[in-house]
């Protein structure tokens, strides 16, 4: 999978669900330090896991 295609899943995700900022802020500084695809689709994952562990709400639009 592209870095383009990972950062597009985060980018719906982040859009669609309300992250604790302390969250989002790790997540931010760990795929700005780090150039690694594999490293990005584990953040991604992270934030899937906490999405199915019902740790965050979706957005009301």
């Amino acid at each position: 999978m592209k870095l383009e295609n990972v950062m597009n899943r985060l980018n719906q995700i982040v859009s669609k669900y309300e992250f604790p900022p302390g969250v989002l802020e790790d997540v931010n500084e760990r795929l700005y330090n780090s150039l690694d695809v594999n490293y990005h689709k584990q953040q991604v994952r992270y934030l899937e896991n906490l999405i199915r562990a019902g740790l965050t709400t979706e957005r009301v639009l």
